[in-house]
């Protein structure tokens, strides 16, 4: 069987200072165990990027980062694909946001969907706060850190899949509960990889009542490693907790871009 994925994309994005526009346009194929990439013909673009948004965002942020505070790294880009799979075409649009901020030795790292200020203020105002670290009993995290954390609950809490029209070759994505069998529709981040199996946009569902008294987690400062997870607090404090013992979920409609995609969810640990 030969698949072949075809995929022009336009994005304009501002890293380090710097406006930057891409365009690409490749062809994939599959046979067998053979996977090959080349350049495709680009004679018909797609139109063109309004760099202002994405200018005006990223010069936000700079603004409002300020010692003893640093901007690590800025990316904050917009872009438009068109898709082709064997005959079926579908376009995207996206936005993405990913900053470092730091406050030596702490790191903390917000990735987003959409040109939105709220969970990077809130961050600004955590690491503003003089850092301590505490070991609260329970903790809450927001929307943005639970999304992150969604991936690696697969196959130990209850999570579904939201629906969406096309995966990576153009089938669409249903609604149905996420498990530890292999997942049916395809993820495809590249042209120039192969597309791998994988669950879409995660969805928590909802279990008991998180109490939002609680401290709250706004930010990770490391990646999940042996079940447990860094975060920053709202109120400054750095914390280790195990994600062992889950007590509440309360899903959001926030989509965030971890994996293939996963919605906010509070949760309490």
């Amino acid at each position: 069987m030969r698949d072949v994925y075809r995929k022009r994309g336009r994005v304009v994005r501002r890293e380090h200072g710097h406006l930057v526009r891409v365009d690409e346009a490749g062809a994939a194929v599959e046979e067998r165990e053979k996977f090959s990439v080349a350049p495709l013909d680009a004679s018909a673009p797609l139109a063109d990027l309004d760099s202002a948004e994405v200018e005006a965002f990223a010069r936000t942020i700079e603004g409002v980062v300020r010692p003893p505070l640093s901007l690590e790294r800025l990316i904050v880009l917009q872009g438009e694909a068109e898709h082709d799979f064997d005959g079926i075409v579908w376009r995207e649009t996206l936005r993405r946001v990913h900053v470092s901020i730091a406050r030596p030795p702490i790191r903390a790292i917000v990735d987003l969907a959409d040109f939105s200020l709220m969970e990077i203020t809130r961050v600004i105002d955590a690491l503003g706060r003089t850092p301590r670290h505490a070991a609260p009993k329970h903790l809450r995290l927001a929307p943005n850190v639970g999304a992150a954390l969604l991936p690696a609950l697969i196959g130990s809490q209850n999570l579904e899949q939201d629906r969406a029209p096309h995966d990576g070759k153009g089938k669409p994505i249903e609604r149905r509960t996420v498990g530890k069998s292999r997942p049916p529709n395809w993820f495809r981040p590249s042209y120039r990889a192969r597309p791998v199996r994988a669950w879409f946009h995660l969805r928590a569902v909802r279990r008991g009542n998180v109490d939002r008294e609680l401290p709250e987690a706004v930010a990770l400062l490391a990646p999940i490693e042996n079940r447990a997870i860094q975060v920053l607090c709202a109120d400054g404090a750095l914390v280790t907790v195990d994600i062992s013992h889950i007590a509440a979920i309360a899903p959001t409609e926030t989509w965030y871009p971890y994996a293939a995609g996963a919605f906010g969810a509070e949760i309490m640990l």
